[in-house]
């Protein structure tokens, strides 16, 4: 959202319509930008993450993942997890969510529609 320029000319205009675009949790373009990144980038799945402390943020994700999923077939995993909080952040359930997200993907009909990337289980420790 940095990247958007702002008119001189109608700054508050500008403003409110980055914060509009980018941080308004139930805006109807979240889920059909997911979609975009999927067939511009050819992606294979998408994480979503999903913060404790940042509810705002999180709010209307599952409606979200379930649109993108709907509409492209491919995997989605969200990730409830907190930024603040290490209490609420258990290493071993991220781990374990990931590599069954990674197993999902491996196994997926459409597995390959994307990029070669690298084996992404060396990033998981």
């Amino acid at each position: 959202w940095a990247d958007q320029e702002i008119d001189a000319e109608k700054p508050f205009d500008d403003l409110a319509q980055k914060h509009l675009r980018f941080y308004d949790p139930q805006i109807k373009d979240r889920a059909q930008d997911i979609i975009s990144y999927y067939h511009g980038y050819r992606l294979d799945g998408f994480l979503l993450h999903s913060d404790h402390s940042c509810r705002y943020l999180s709010l209307g994700l599952m409606g979200s993942m379930k649109k993108v999923q709907e509409k492209t077939g491919v995997p989605v995993l969200l990730l409830d997890t907190d930024h603040g909080d290490p209490r609420l952040y258990i290493s071993a359930n991220i781990k374990t969510q990931m590599h069954a997200y990674i197993e999902t993907l491996e196994a997926h009909p459409q597995r390959g529609t994307g990029e070669e990337l690298p084996d992404p289980r060396r990033a998981i420790r």
